[in-house]
């Protein structure tokens, strides 16, 4: 904080505070200073009021400063408040979602849409040919007089995961009568290598096609994973799609169905 004092060419006498670059001015009259002998230098008589004074109007400035700051940071504050509350409000709105399984505890990676309704019972499963994860090639056509569950898979999908070692025992049990063909959603994975690791580990023995460009799955209109249909040995799928991990005693009902 500085003092400066200033005459003026009709002697009148200009005492001002300097604050950070600003300067405010107050008129004093003659008998509150007094100049020093041929100078122009003037100094205050009662110092220690005008440094009060002083101090005073720098803690005006001050405070609207601080005012000012802090009505910013309020504003700030709202606008930050109201844009976390929409982001939670909109993570926190359920999409219309539909089951179209028909069966109210079906669960799976997502629910399919009703645009998505699938192969119906009673028509062709449209025929395809893949690569296996042995490199071998499965045509679904070839199989006509077995009856078939075609899934749909991939690997880091948890009720995948979950149903796989089901379909392995159901497999062993009834892989005479009955071909699993679990078509891996090879778009999905980082690596196909992640499906030879996954499918080494558990040690599956079910046929694995690799559907790299999801031409298959488009076919069969595949929305979630896993995904079932069941096939007769005349080549038609003579059973509802299923959405969501199966069991198997579901296994068995379902084929049980099939002729």
């Amino acid at each position: 904080m500085w003092i400066y004092v200033i005459k003026n060419f009709s002697d009148r006498y200009y005492v001002g505070c300097l604050l950070r670059g600003q300067i405010t001015n107050d008129n004093f009259s003659n008998n509150k200073l007094f100049l020093f002998t041929n100078s122009s230098l003037i100094h205050t008589i009662n110092r220690r009021i005008l440094s009060n004074k002083c101090s005073l109007m720098g803690d005006k400035i001050l405070f609207k400063k601080m005012f000012g700051l802090t009505i910013l940071l309020v504003l700030v504050g709202i606008v930050i408040g109201n844009f976390i509350e929409n982001q939670y409000e909109n993570k926190s709105t359920e999409p219309n979602i539909y089951n179209v399984t028909g069966d109210p505890n079906a669960q799976g990676g997502a629910i399919a849409s009703p645009e998505s309704v699938g192969i119906e019972p009673g028509e062709v499963a449209p025929d395809f040919e893949l690569e296996t994860l042995d490199g071998s090639l499965i045509r679904l056509s070839d199989l006509q007089g077995k009856k078939v569950i075609l899934n749909f898979w991939y690997t880091w999908c948890p009720p995948c995961r979950e149903e796989m070692p089901e379909m392995q025992k159901f497999y062993d049990e009834y892989g005479d009568d009955v071909e699993i063909v679990a078509v891996n959603l090879t778009e999905m994975e980082k690596s196909e290598q992640d499906i030879h690791d996954f499918i080494d580990e558990f040690s599956f023995t079910y046929t694995v096609p690799l559907d790299r460009d999801s031409n298959v799955s488009d076919q069969y209109k595949i929305y979630a994973a896993p995904t079932s249909y069941f096939i007769g040995t005349d080549g038609i799928v003579q059973q509802p799609r299923w959405i969501g991990p199966m069991e198997y005693e579901f296994m068995e009902e379902m084929v049980n169905g099939l002729n």
